[in-house]
């Protein structure tokens, strides 16, 4: 009976998560309940397997069950730690040694050295290791299923995001940074997508125009919006005009507000989106939602071995946007911690 209720719970998480995505794919909501869905899905299988009068050799179904579960976390824990591990030093290689550029490498680190202590508590029969690995493990996995919603909603949102741009009034591509003043491999891809976008919107709306937003960084000679407009100029087959310049910004939420405040100059009202590259697109989305313009985001296709950092960045601004959930959820994930630390202080003192 409590597998049956778990999968029933399973599938209204299901539904709903495909409900919020058909509504407005903008939703953080839809990852995470389509990981809940999936998660409650499997315990459900698992409570099923386990009342199973049924035995394989020594053990019972749900005994090997569990097994097989734990075998499959923990190889596909291992297959990612290497993953990411080979991505960062790539990262180091192709992009230098700036903090943005190690995310990869310190998740893959962190993921391995958690493994290889948990493995040698056992191996070497270490309890009190054992004890903070365990303690420890229900952080991990809330880490890991923030990431993974995240990623979730990422890729439906990409799925979804292009069904109404013949609805859009206007092109807003975000601008990124510069390289000795000029339009550096990454930024050119979104200036490109922004020129197809344009196209695909003027279908529909011949006169909507194409914002280029980036302001005048401190390490610029030039404004990012200026060397975009610049850079339109030098390519003439893909024309983009009419090109209006936002160069007053400097973060994201800056780029959307101050490029609808200038479309609303030059009279355009309506549904706007905004091209940025795609492991952007989804926190440039939800900040239109958040700042109540209408519209959504699409991303420009980024060299793969780019993406993991960058994404796990998207995904530390994603949460940071959302701090007081998130906050709320690590710290009942890591409440065991500080527990056990209080129960360890008392001892010692008594």
């Amino acid at each position: 009976m409590e597998g049956m209720i778990l999968l029933l719970l399973a599938v209204v998480l299901a539904a709903a998560s495909i409900l919020w995505a058909r509504q407005d794919p903008r939703r953080l909501r839809i990852g995470f309940a389509a990981v809940a869905a999936v998660l409650l899905a499997l315990y459900g299988l698992l409570v099923l397997a386990a009342n199973a009068p049924v035995r394989i050799g020594p053990a019972s179904l749900g005994a090997w069950t569990v097994l097989g579960a734990v075998g499959v976390s923990a190889l596909g824990s291992l297959v990612l730690a290497g993953y990411l591990l080979f991505n960062g030093v790539q990262m180091l290689r192709r992009e230098g040694r700036s903090p943005a550029h190690l995310l990869s490498l310190l998740a893959g680190l962190a993921i391995l050295g958690y493994l290889v202590v948990a493995v040698a508590s056992v191996a070497f029969d270490s309890p009190q290791v054992a004890a903070w690995v365990l303690l420890a493990f229900p952080l991990v996995v809330t880490a890991g299923l923030l990431f993974t919603g995240v990623l979730v909603t990422s890729l439906v949102h990409a799925r979804l995001a292009r069904r109404h741009l013949g609805d859009a009034r206007a092109i807003v591509v975000l601008g990124a940074g510069l390289i000795a003043g000029r339009v550096p491999p990454l930024l050119a891809g979104r200036l490109r997508e922004g020129a197809r976008v344009a196209d695909l919107v003027r279908a529909s709306h011949p006169s909507a125009p194409l914002v280029v937003s980036g302001g005048h960084g401190a390490d610029e000679p030039t404004a990012e919006g200026h060397a975009m407009r610049a850079w339109y100029t030098e390519h003439p087959e893909l024309a983009a005009d009419p090109v209006l310049v936002e160069d007053r910004s400097h973060t994201t939420e800056e780029n959307l507000r101050l490029s609808a405040a200038l479309l609303a100059e030059h009279g355009v009202t309506g549904p706007l989106v905004a091209v940025t590259s795609d492991y952007h697109a989804l926190r440039a989305a939800t900040l239109l939602r958040r700042l109540g313009l209408p519209g959504d985001a699409v991303g420009a296709r980024t060299a793969a071995y780019y993406r993991p950092s960058a994404f796990l960045r998207e995904v530390v601004a994603l949460l940071r946007d959302h701090r007081v959930v998130t906050a709320i959820v690590l710290a009942l994930a890591a409440a065991p911690i500080p527990l056990a630390l209080g129960v360890l202080l008392v001892d010692a003192l008594g």
